[in-house]
């Protein structure tokens, strides 16, 4: 027996709005020449902490959840998505 949870509830939007927004700041670099402004230069390191605070607060949470049905307890894995968000 298995339990999902879709992937943009919680965190998920935030870490996908935020991979957009590093998205569009390095294609403006590249446009650039590879010339980038102060801003540009933390806009990937400032998100990816943001991201792994997301990561390691979704895994706690999963983590820390179980189940009964019927009788015995049902532990909850933490999907590969998570993990790669964490690992990125």
């Amino acid at each position: 027996m298995a339990f999902s949870k879709n992937g943009n509830d919680g965190g998920g939007g935030i870490t996908l709005a935020l991979g957009i927004v590093v998205a569009i700041a390095l294609l403006s670099i590249l446009a650039r020449g590879g010339k980038s402004r102060i801003g540009d230069r933390w806009i990937g390191v400032v998100t990816g902490v943001i991201c792994l605070v997301i990561s390691i607060v979704d895994i706690m949470d999963v983590g820390s959840m179980s189940t009964e049905v019927f009788a015995p307890a049902l532990g909850v894995q933490i999907g590969r998505g998570l993990w790669l968000t964490a690992l990125s």
